[in-house]
């Protein structure tokens, strides 16, 4: 019991406010009103507990009280009622109790309401869910298509947090993304659940893969493709050459001051495709200091199935890669740097292949304009086409969630000719 008014001390304190307030108000000597005057007070009191003092008892020891008093018919509390009258715990007035058991037929209604209403949104009172989004229009080019070069795009995407806490401080929440492209059909572009404590944060469904704690972002308007080619092999990218899918759906991070570890897998669920008995886990940690980071990670997949995408494909196989990040933000400037090295092992000739990917980025900020400059390579040996992109983007922040921007970039494959692609338009933060 003594456990129990302890955790409900402070959330149901207004209970008690409302006694004392009725209380103070009527004063030690003066009968409750009537009429007007009563329901002026009843109201008073009950919308408006928060002008009036809070004791310290708890709310078990007021039910405690009431419940004492209804069957002795004094309290401790209010020791100067008449004989035969209910005594209301918690009052310095003899005659509240009087006018309470004239009173209890709508009073006590009134309170029966009002611990009712505070238990439940007691129940609320720590859950949240909070809307945003973001909208963007615009213009892209893209000179490798025969037709239809430049196109037109549009995307509206609804961001949906979920967060609570329980009785003993454990977070927990889920965060959902819907998205709708070109007014198209709304899509389930990621959903995440999490729980978090001391223990760290236990997150399934759309989870980071945990060697990717330093990833590049790309650039332009709504990107040109230059992070894709930096992170080739890490993470999910690697799926881009399979028939199944990497995507890891359980993450473990632990975080302590500037030290961060990661732990993330690939468990079967009830989406998993038939015949997909892919294995993946991978381990990653960082350290930030000040405005800088770096990180290390490492990914093992098992069980691949290589397609037609691969130059040496299809075949059945197994992949490695170990994976640095570091950057950080130095005034106006920023910079980020990836490179990741793998080995891809064919399981039906026992070739084995030795790729890597790699990537910068640098940024300058001056007032409301952003300016980006990116390289990126992926060196895939005789396993896949070679990739590479270089490319200058730039923003301007038009104030209130808006912003224009735009980029511009040279991608090449293999030993194909120099493409041209670009984006521009503007984006919507809400």
């Amino acid at each position: 019991m003594a456990a129990r008014a302890r955790r409900f001390k402070v959330m149901q304190s207004p209970v008690q406010q409302i006694f004392r307030c009725l209380a103070e108000r009527l004063g030690p000597n003066k009968a409750f009103p009537h009429g007007r005057a009563a329901r002026a007070l009843e109201g008073s009191c009950f919308a408006a507990p928060r002008h009036c003092s809070a004791g310290n008892e708890t709310v078990a020891k007021l039910h405690q009280h009431w419940r004492s008093s209804r069957g002795s018919g004094r309290s401790d509390c209010n020791r100067g009622a008449k004989a035969g009258n209910k005594a209301i715990p918690n009052s310095d007035s003899p005659e509240l109790g009087r006018t309470f058991q004239i009173k209890r037929g709508n009073t006590m209604k009134k309170i029966l309401l009002a611990t009712t209403a505070l238990a439940f949104s007691a129940g609320f009172a720590a859950a949240e869910v909070s809307f945003s989004g973001q909208a963007k229009m615009g213009l892209k080019y893209d000179g490798a298509l025969e037709d239809d070069k430049a196109t037109a795009h549009s995307e509206a995407v609804l961001y949906v947090a979920m967060s609570g806490e329980t009785d003993t401080g454990l977070a927990f929440g889920a965060t959902i993304d819907m998205i709708v492209e070109n007014n198209g059909d709304l899509a389930n572009d990621d959903t995440t659940v999490f729980i978090s404590g001391a223990f760290g944060k236990l997150s399934m469904g759309a989870v980071p893969e945990a060697e990717e704690l330093g990833g590049l972002s790309d650039i332009g308007w709504d990107d040109l493709g230059s992070d894709d080619i930096a992170e080739n092999i890490t993470g999910d990218e690697l799926d881009d050459y399979m028939a199944s899918s990497l995507d890891h759906n359980v993450n473990y991070t632990y975080a302590a001051d500037a030290f961060s570890i990661s732990i993330s897998g690939k468990i079967d669920n009830a989406n998993t495709s038939d015949g997909d008995d892919v294995e993946s886990y991978a381990i990653g940690g960082r350290y930030n200091f000040g405005d800088a980071y770096v990180g290390l990670g490492y990914a093992k997949h098992s069980n691949l199935d290589f397609d037609g995408a691969a130059t040496d494909g299809p075949f059945d196989g197994d992949a490695e890669v170990a994976t640095i990040a570091a950057g950080g933000t130095f005034g106006a400037f920023g910079i980020a740097a990836l490179y990741a090295d793998g080995k891809i092992d064919n399981n039906d000739t026992g070739a084995d292949y030795d790729v890597k990917s790699y990537g910068l980025r640098g940024t300058y900020s001056m007032d409301a304009f952003t300016f980006v400059a990116a390289y990126s390579k992926a060196d895939m040996e005789d396993f896949a086409d070679d990739q590479e992109i270089y490319g200058l983007a730039a923003a301007y922040d038009l104030g209130g969630g808006a912003s224009l921007a735009g980029g511009i970039a040279r991608s090449k494959a293999a030993d194909a000719d120099r493409e041209t692609v670009a984006d521009f338009g503007i984006t919507m933060s809400f």
